[in-house]
Order: structure tokens, then sequence, then C-alpha cells
């Protein structure tokens, strides 16, 4: 697949991590001919250290390669995108949906396009084992299913339930890990065709989830009907959710919280009035509570997604011409005032929750000022900068087929502009400090420098540095540049934190204890031997370039009561270093082999070098 040529497009994400269908807004007119993409994430595949990968899949559009099909590719962490790999032959694919589980087996669904740039077409799916092969194509429903009126999620175990509407009824079909889909089931008949872009379906990394679509009755009223899903007791209603129906009802959004609770979510607007935002939720006991009124209203249906934070909060997000808002609501029936994001978007956009409750906001503005922005906030409010994700973009260019990604601390954004893919990751600082000199003594000046801390989301730099002396957990000082020199007046061990903190206002955090010597006792010296063969070994405390020790020429020194000495050691040629004697645990040392070792001067101390012959 040749990513450097993608003409406009529109992307959907699904992400099992987050336990939240993300989903772009459905475009208000639709290109021939088109390539569509598709993203899924899976927390279990992130490693703690960072050294994991996200999945992407993608569906090449015929008509710009000889090698139609679907196509799969790694993100790095670091959000670099790995080679394509085409995965299934099949022609004319568009509209993909994935799933992933925790050990890398995924799901896709699409569509067979029946004409170019149509829309519409026949309901395919495969499977892809943790070996990383792909089973057989299914062919799931022949008949002509609109690109936006079916819906796919998964859970870590690698189960799928995919839910479309087939002929004027929604159906749902469910697949156990390893096992294809089921024959379908029809959950309700006589969907009106102009309500056939509406089921969606959202399952938490457990497999608990919602179903939930529109139905128009024969006097033109319209309910919100849902049902719950489990693995042990499969699909079972929930009713209808709106009562009583009513005439105008639109944008559906559901979610599944980790705890097991279920969120439905959708604008209805009564005569001669404007659209409220409504919501029902089903707690973790399967129990059906009753309609909330969130406060927001609205003259014109907005862009509608629903999300539930890994602390059980919810959140309700939706973009309207020029900008994402979002209620935050921590409980039912508590609904906080509406939050803008400032972030600009013309129908499509990403909202994304982090394991911290971090939010991640981007929008696509495609107009007199064609650009993507992004923010980050914690706890409502923003941290950093609302930042350009892509500075610079000519007038003509055309920012589209929105999608943001969450893995466990990993956000991705992904759009197309001028023909290629581009991919934006967040990811918290690194952050690190050392001092110089290593043992410092009360009234001595120490700096503390912190060049090895970096920002580590694209595009983005350190902006801020903040230290804590102390160890009473305040930040009082605060400095634009990485280096910083303080003093303690007395001696004593001192719990030093450095927090740093990017252009998007992601932070990181690092503590270590600081030892400074008083000074009152005696100095004690500190002898060096060397034995087996030749080699060096020196030491530099105060970190002022002169070797206090510096055997075999110099190899006695004395010290201050309590400081630490770090010995290097390099062996002449013709010589390997073996081992440290002299060192006591006891007493603070540490070996650290040929890396050095630390000797703490409480007493009068001999310690000794061995080398070996390396006829090598």
């Amino acid at each position: 697949m040749d990513l450097d040529r993608c003409p406009t497009l529109r992307l959907c994400g699904a992400l099992l991590a987050a336990a939240a269908l993300v989903r772009c807004a459905p475009s208000s007119s639709r290109s021939a001919p088109t390539r569509t993409l598709g993203f899924a994430a899976a927390a279990g595949a992130l490693q703690e250290e960072g050294d994991g990968w996200f999945f992407l899949v993608g569906a090449d559009d015929p008509t710009r390669t000889d090698d139609e099909g679907l196509y799969e590719m790694e993100v790095l962490v670091d959000g670099q995108l790995g080679r394509a790999k085409k995965v299934l032959d099949e022609a004319s694919a568009i509209e993909p949906r994935f799933m992933l589980a925790a050990d890398g087996a995924a799901r896709a669904a699409w569509l067979v396009e029946e004409a170019p740039g149509s829309g519409r077409g026949r309901l395919h799916a495969s499977g892809r084992g943790a070996d990383g092969a792909w089973g057989a194509i299914e062919a799931l429903d022949e008949g002509s299913i609109a690109a936006d009126a079916f819906d796919l999620a998964g859970d870590a175990a690698g189960r799928a339930l995919l839910v479309w509407e087939s002929s004027g009824s929604i159906v749902a079909s469910v697949a156990e890990p390893g096992l294809p889909f089921a024959p379908p089931v029809v959950l309700l008949e006589g969907i009106d065709p102009l309500l056939a872009e509406t089921p969606r379906v959202a399952l938490n990394r457990s497999g608990r989830g919602v179903i939930a679509g529109l139905y128009q009755s024969a006097s033109d009223e319209r309910s919100v009907v849902a049902w719950s899903f489990d693995p042990a007791l499969g699909i079972q209603p929930l009713g209808v959710l709106n009562d009583p129906p009513i005439e105008e009802v639109d944008e559906v959004a559901v979610a599944a919280g980790a705890d097991g609770s279920l969120a439905v979510a959708w604008f209805e607007k009564p005569e001669f009035a404007s659209r409220s935002l409504l919501l029902r939720r089903v707690d973790d006991g399967g129990v059906l509570l009753p309609i909330e009124t969130t406060g927001h209203e609205d003259s014109q249906p907005p862009h509608l997604s629903l999300h539930f934070a890994e602390s059980g909060a919810l959140y309700l997000a939706w973009a309207k011409h020029s900008d994402v808002s979002w209620i935050h609501s921590p409980a039912p029936g508590q609904f906080e005032s509406t939050q803008d994001s400032s972030v600009y978007a013309n129908d499509e956009y990403g909202f994304a929750i982090d394991p911290g409750d971090r939010i991640t906001c981007v929008g696509a503005a495609i107009f007199s000022s064609p650009d993507v922005k992004g923010a980050r906030y914690g706890d409502g409010v923003a941290d950093g900068d609302r930042r350009s994700l892509q500075p610079s973009l000519d007038s003509g260019a055309v920012p589209t087929g929105l999608a943001l990604l969450q893995g466990g601390p990993l956000t991705l954004a992904f759009w197309i502009v001028d023909e290629a893919l581009e991919v934006h990751a967040w990811r918290d600082p690194y952050a690190e400090f050392k001092t110089r000199p290593l043992s410092p003594e009360a009234g001595q000046i120490v700096e503390f420098d912190a060049t090895a801390s970096v920002a580590r989301s694209t595009g983005t730099l350190l902006s801020d540095y903040f230290w804590d002396f102390d160890g009473d957990g305040l930040f009082e000082e605060a400095s634009k540049a990485a280096t910083i020199d303080h003093l303690f007046p007395v001696g004593g061990t001192y719990d030093v934190s450095l927090r740093v903190v990017d252009e998007f206002g992601d932070a990181a955090t690092v503590t270590a204890s600081i030892d400074v010597f008083s000074g009152d006792g005696p100095p004690w010296d500190l002898i060096v031997n060397r034995q087996g063969g030749d080699g060096s070994v020196w030491s530099d405390v105060d970190g002022d370039g002169q070797y206090e020790i510096d055997c075999p020429s110099d190899c006695l020194a004395s010290f201050a009561d309590g400081v630490y000495v770090y010995l290097a050691v390099a062996p002449a040629p013709g010589f390997k270093f073996w081992k440290w004697e002299g060192l006591d645990d006891t007493s603070g040392d540490g070996d650290y082999g040929v890396e050095g070792c630390v000797v703490h001067m409480i007493r009068d101390r001999t310690v000794t070098a061995v080398f070996l012959d390396d006829p090598d």
C-alpha cells in the first residue's frame, strides 16, 4: 500500500484498550474513488517500559494499485510507521472496522463496494490469530450495506461483536476467540432506510457491552432501542430508552465501562425547542437507570461520542462546526459544566482518555485556515498550549479522515493531508538528573543537571523544569533551563525531585536521594591497590576534572567523613578487569564490576582492583 499518495478519505478507529468506541464524524459527501483506512490498538501489547507496538490495518483503493486488498502495518511507540504488508486479497474493500485482542489476535470487517463511490456494499469479515496468520474471508451479508450502517467491537480475549442494518433489520453476530462469526441474529425489524446508519456497539475488555439503534414507528416517532451483551448470557434486550418516543432523535452513541457499566446517549428535539442531550446508563448489575438530562442543548445535531474513563467517569463529547466540547459526568445524575476545547473541528475530531483520566482532543479544520490542532487536558483544564500538529498547510490542503487511538499511556492521531498519511504521538516525557559534585558538602554549591530529560511527543520540546530540594512535595524552584544550582546549608540526606513539563503540558517526575556531608568528622584515607595485571583507577568526587585518585601515579587520597567516592576502572592493553576486593556492603559500598565501584568513607579504606591477562 503506497501511503505517500492517499486521496481524500474518512477514517474510523475502534479502540479496545480504552473500552470505548472512537469514531470520526460522518462526512456530508463522498468522493469517488476513495481509499479508506481503519485503525485498532491493543493496550495488552504495550509494555510498561514503552517498547511495545501498535497494530494498524488499512484497505487500499483498487483503482490506485494493481495489488488490491487489505493491508496491515505496525506503528511503533515513537509514532513511526512500519512497512505495510498485504494480508487479504479483496477487491474494492472499503470502510474497514478492526478490533485487537491483548495477545495480538484481531478481527476485521469491511464492505466490498458495489460501485465506485457508492459507499455501499457487501459485508465481509476475517480473523487474525495471535501468530499473525489471517483466516479465510467470511461473507456475512451479500446485500447492500451502507458505509456507516455497521459497527464492530471486541474484548481482550479476542471475542468480537458485529452489528449492522440488513434489509430493514438490525442484526448482530458474535465471533468467539479463534472461531468464525456465528449466524446473525435479528434484533429489530422494520427499520426505516433513513435510519440505517445508526447501529452502534461497544465492549469493555471483559466482553460486557451494549448495542443501540433507532426505530421509527408508522406515526413517525423515533425510539432509541438498546441491548446488552454478556459473554455468558449473550444478547439481552434493554428495551426502548426514550420515553415517550419523539419525532426527532439522532446521534446515538454508546460506551462500556471497565466495571461493567453501560451507557447510551442521544440528541432528541421536542417540537419548537432545541435539541437536548440525554443519557441512560445500565449499572454493573444490569439495572437500567432512569433517563438523565445533561443540561446541554443545541440548535443543530452535533457529532456525538461517548467515553468511559478508567476511573468510571463518563464523558460526552461532540463537535459542531467550530470546536469540540464535552461534559464530564463523574457519577449518575452529576454533570459538570460544558468544557470548550478551543480545538476547531469541521465535522472531524478525535477524543480520547488515558489511564490517568487525561483527555486528548484533536480537530481538523478544513475551511479558511486548514489545520490539525490538538490539546491535552488534565481534570478538564488544558495543561499546555493548544498546538498545531501540522503547521503551515497550504490553503488548498484539506486534512481529512481524523482518527485518535488510546493505548495505555500512548495516544496516536492519524489524518490525511496532501494525499499522505500523517501520525502524531503523545507520550509522557522522560525525567532524569545528575549532580555535580557527586558527594557535596554542606555550604557547597551543587549543580543539578537535567539535560538527559527529553520530551517524547511528536515535535514537542520540554518547556519547564520544576525542582523540590527539601522533599516536602512542593516544587519551590522553576526554570526554563535544564541546569540549576542549589546550596544545602546543613548536612543530611535530601530527597530531591525533578518535574519536567513539555509544551502539551505532559509531565514526568523523578526523585533521588542526595547525601550532603557536614564535614564535622575527621578525614579518612583511601588507598587503591592493583593486583594481577595493569590498569588505571581514578576518582573525581568534586566533578572539577581534577582526579583525587589517579592510580597508578597517585593511589592515595583523603576524603571528608561520609563522602561516597566513585572509582572508575580501565584495564591496560593485554589485560581485562576481573573484580574489586575490599568493598563492604554493610558500609554502603557499591560494586558495579567493570563499570566501577562506590566506597563510603566512614573510616580509612583500602580497595584493590584485580586484573587478569587477556590474550585476545
